[in-house]
């Protein structure tokens, strides 16, 4: 039997910087490759495969480099070296570049780690059928709804709502990043969409890091709440804190 294997960009354990979770402690494992190029990604480095993982051997201690592609077993080791006592992490995040283009790896690593941690998907919210494969090992899901204004992206709508197809039945948040320059009828698309598949969804519109001039949170929010009961207005906070 084939061993399967990935690329990892790096784990580290660190602070939940976005969404409803913001603050809890959680472990990280950034995943390398990603199927979009988002105009204010935040990780380029990892939007491609990388030679080496860079992994920290345990809750504030140094790092390590790890050449790729990475066991599950070995991810599985650090993960839980983060862990200095059962509880001390509220979740492990999957985050990327885009997890999803690793499915098969995704649930060796959830496997492997046996549901010690809760796990946490952040995604692009544009694979439907690579997350219906992992999606019973899937706790939380944290999905973007790419807006045109600021991604430099196409219209990506189709997408997205088969992805909120796919979520029924999990946590699930829907981040949408917005720009002073956005035009409402984008923030209302989304937040109809949204209502129409995910009514109970947590939607976070998240202004555009860094935050220059006016944010016009408030009109935003408005069209938001014209369609959904909980619509919350977030920073990325670690910017702000400086943590990683």
């Amino acid at each position: 039997m084939k061993q399967v294997t990935g690329y990892i960009s790096e784990v580290f354990g660190s602070f939940q910087g976005e969404g409803p979770r913001l603050g809890e402690r959680h472990v990280f494992v950034r995943f390398c490759g990603c199927n979009l190029e988002c105009g204010y990604c935040d990780t380029g480095y990892a939007r491609v495969r990388q030679a080496e993982a860079r992994m920290e051997e345990g809750a504030g201690k140094g790092v390590v480099s790890v050449p790729n592609p990475v066991s599950p077993e070995r991810v599985v080791e650090a993960v839980l070296a983060q862990e200095l006592r059962p509880g001390f992490n509220a979740a492990l995040s999957l985050t990327g570049g885009e997890p999803l283009l690793q499915p098969e790896f995704m649930a060796a690593l959830l496997g492997g780690l046996g549901g010690r941690l809760k796990a946490l998907l952040e995604t692009n919210g544009t694979l439907p059928e690579a997350f219906l494969s992992v999606s019973g090992l899937v706790d939380i899901v944290s999905m973007d709804i790419k807006l045109p204004s600021v991604t430099g992206q196409g219209m990506l709508w189709d997408a997205h709502g088969a992805f909120l197809d796919a979520c029924r039945g999990k946590e699930l948040v829907v981040k949408t990043v917005f720009s002073s320059s956005t035009p409402l009828e984008e923030v209302a698309r989304a937040a109809r969409l949204v209502a129409e598949k995910a009514p109970d969804a947590v939607f976070v519109l998240q202004p555009l890091s860094p935050i220059k001039g006016e944010v016009r949170a408030f009109e935003y929010y408005e069209q938001a709440r014209r369609f959904l009961r909980d619509v919350r207005v977030i920073p990325q906070t670690h910017k702000i804190t400086g943590v990683k």
